[in-house]
């Protein structure tokens, strides 16, 4: 059998007027923003302070092409792979070409960091977001059928790790480009240094309406009282009561000022608790056994959860934190729920009980529109936005560095949501989603299966009992006024402590462990450069009879010191030498206990102060309840709560398909007017003297000029579809 003859023609002529593929996104929201006059209000909003050179107006056009080509490709191989269509890629934004890598980064390292209005504006009225926002898909409703919009706040990290730099003589000083960087709490990824970008977003409609960039940890509770601000400002620009807003954060957010901060604004708030040492109450202890619970619906991924109501408590606040202007901040009014899962189904966060975990939830969610299981489901419901920062990263590549000045990178984030947001907002009405949607189903109500009874501590006749209210208020009683009992005092802790340690067989203990030492007259374990290490923690083991003690080096021991090399292989300046010692759990246990009494969150087991009526009476502890009030009795709703029903990624799939289809062909014609001036002459005094440009002088050094023509031509299959995503195309 003869194999076919083939023959291979090479056509070395091109079509230089069609751009590539790859842009055709970018290039349609260029041309639509250039249309609807939005891209020259850009220009005037966004400004960078420099000399000369490209614009603000220009770096954004690049962002935009950027991020809408969907490539995990750094700005040098991007610009490397449009190089031969600059003119007319930037013809469509009416510049005169696009600026290079180099440019681009230098534009970026001026950016100031007053953007908080900028970006406001850049992410709901640029987009036009304010048709998805009133469309009833994107609220979720409560169980009495009234609609909501539930926002999420979660900050997210960018670690970035350092190489090590060789010093000899021969060599500059070494310099690194993440000055601007911060040490911090990295989770489970890996670095040195890390910049933190706190990020709120519509859970309907996965539009992100807020961003703040801050170095390190970032600044939680200032980003988070500026995100509750824009939920309200959202909410009125909608029409929407704000008091029908909620706003969702994950433990970091379960504290008094960003409780404050909602309830300010005029806002509902979600978020887990940390007031576990509520679990250890006598009287909660009793009212836990005798509650109802319930089960909460999820996705099956996880454990089986049951919830209940735990009431409504007054939280204060700790001492040390205070507001901006040193004023301290005022108790707050919260309801905590609790659930439950059994820990042969799996491991996750809580409190551990016998062999269960609880977890709590602290919310102002009224009971008779958002029962327990709900409310627990409702919170479990922000895992959508984690989702979302992985969408973002795998379509826009958000996850990469392009400045490292940190208002710069906050710059080209905001740049890649405003992609985001305008895919969603363009992506509507090519599916044209009903306005109509199905009616909420009628709540079943299911019955959790008995758990094993809580053991209820015994009453101490030292310390009174915290007794509830009813659910009118009543007084309460007398001898509940403390709310929770009384710690014991540190100093006598600490001694039983010491006691503890020094019955360990240190020797053991150390065997293996190189120099550490154990100081039995000063009760210090004793690092090889002789720093005294510092008990910080006590992990207790389910799977053994073991538990392990952790000890701790501070801070400033680690830099410097002479042996540092033979401990750790990391150069960061926050590194803090960490010893982990195994123990069994009888002596875990007793250790945990005394190192918590010490801190003044559990009552000693071994009290040994005078009788109540001896002693004077005491404030609440640091971040304790100062009263219990029951949930009220009212009916629970008929309907059960529903999440948002809008899928947004479909929307931006639709939009991007569109997009693709679209063969863009662009031919510049270049004006034949008056050469430029010879810049060794000058005609103005201001030019002799060098003064300072205006913007608007600015901003003409890349425009093209009056007289330029920009033939622009667009093939596709699906004109209807383009028109409809693009009215100025039609």
């Amino acid at each position: 059998m003869t194999e076919a003859l083939r023959s291979v023609t090479v056509d070395l002529r091109s079509d230089t007027e069609r751009i590539p593929e790859m842009c055709s996104e970018g290039a349609l929201i260029v041309q639509d923003l250039v249309a609807s006059g939005r891209m020259a209000e850009l220009g005037e909003r966004l400004q960078i302070q420099r000399e000369g050179g490209y614009t603000g107006l220009d770096v954004f056009v690049v962002l935009v092409y950027f991020y809408a080509a969907h490539m995990r490709l750094g700005i040098k191989r991007f610009y490397q792979r449009v190089r031969g269509c600059l003119a007319q890629l930037a013809g469509l934004a009416n510049r005169r070409t696009l600026p290079t890598p180099a440019s681009v980064s230098r534009a970026l390292a001026a950016v100031d960091s007053g953007l908080e209005e900028f970006g406001t504006w850049l992410l709901y009225e640029a987009p036009e977001a304010r048709p998805v926002l009133l469309h009833p898909a994107v609220l979720h409703r409560d169980g009495r059928g009234d609609g909501w919009h539930v926002f999420d706040f979660d900050p997210t990290r960018t670690v970035m790790r350092h190489r090590a730099l060789p010093r000899r003589p021969d060599l500059p000083p070494a310099r690194r480009r993440t000055h601007e960087a911060r040490p911090g709490y990295q989770g489970r990824k890996r670095g040195h240094v890390q910049l933190s970008r706190s990020t709120l977003q519509h859970a309907g409609s996965g539009l992100w309406l807020g961003i703040w960039t801050a170095a390190g940890n970032g600044d939680f509770r200032r980003h988070a009282e500026k995100a509750a601000r824009v939920v309200r400002q959202t909410c009125m620009a909608v029409a929407h009561d704000p008091g029908r807003a909620l706003l969702r954060a994950d433990g970091e957010g379960g504290n008094t000022p960003f409780i404050t901060a909602c309830q300010e604004s005029g806002i509902r708030f979600l978020t887990r608790s940390a007031h576990y040492t509520l679990l250890d109450q006598p009287a909660i202890r009793r009212h836990l056994n005798e509650a109802t619970w319930h089960e909460v619906e999820d996705s099956g991924s996880g454990p089986q959860r049951q919830a209940t109501e735990l009431g409504w408590f007054t939280l204060p606040c700790a001492p040390k934190t205070v507001r901006d202007d040193g004023t301290p901040y005022a108790p707050v009014q919260a309801r905590l729920v609790v659930s439950r899962y059994s820990t042969d189904q799996s491991r996750g966060s809580g409190h551990l009980i016998a062999d269960w975990k609880y977890e709590m939830y602290a919310t102002d969610l009224l009971e008779g529109a958002w029962p327990a299981p709900e409310v627990v489901t409702t919170y479990y419901g922000r895992t959508g936005q984690e989702n979302r920062f992985g969408q973002e990263d795998r379509e826009l590549g958000l996850d990469r560095i392009v400045s490292y000045h940190l208002p710069g990178q906050h710059l080209a984030n905001l740049v890649g949501l405003f992609v985001w947001n305008l895919q969603t907002c363009k992506g509507l009405p090519l599916l044209d989603v009903p306005d109509r949607l199905q009616k909420q189903l009628a709540r079943q109500v299911v019955v959790a299966e008995a758990a094993p009874p809580l053991e209820v501590p015994p009453i101490r006749e030292d310390v009174e009992e915290a007794l509830p209210v009813d659910a009118e208020g009543e007084a309460l009683p007398a001898a509940a006024e403390s709310g929770l009992p009384v710690q014991p005092e540190p100093i006598e802790a600490q001694e039983q402590l010491d006691e503890v340690l020094a019955t360990l067989d240190w020797t053991q203990l150390l065997d293996g462990r190189g120099d550490w030492t154990w100081k039995a007259s000063t009760a210090e374990l004793l690092c090889p450069n002789g720093s005294p290490a510092t008990l910080t923690a006590v992990k207790l083991y389910r799977s053994s009879a073991n538990g392990q003690m952790r000890f701790l080096v501070p801070l400033p021991a680690c830099n410097g010191c002479p042996v540092r090399q033979v401990c750790t292989e990391s150069s960061a300046p926050s590194f803090r030498k960490e010893l982990g010692l195994t123990v069994p759990g009888s002596v875990a246990t007793r250790v945990h206990e005394l190192l918590a009494a010490i801190r003044g969150r559990l009552p000693s087991l071994t009290p040994r102060r005078p009788p109540l009526k001896d002693r004077q009476p005491q404030p609440p502890p640091q971040g304790v309840v100062a009263t219990w009030r029951l949930s009220s009795a009212s009916l629970p709703p008929k309907l059960a709560p529903r999440a948002a029903v809008l899928s947004p990624a479909v929307l931006r799939r639709a939009f991007c398909q569109t997009c693709v289809d679209v063969a863009i062909h662009v031919a510049v014609i270049n004006s034949q007017s008056a050469k430029p001036s010879n810049p060794a002459i000058a005609y103005t005094a201001a030019e002799r003297q060098h003064r300072r440009r205006t913007f608007a002088q600015r901003h003409s050094y890349n425009a093209r000029k009056p007289d330029d023509v920009i033939h622009v031509r667009l093939e596709t299959g699906s004109p209807n579809q383009l028109a409809q995503a693009f009215p100025s195309t039609a």
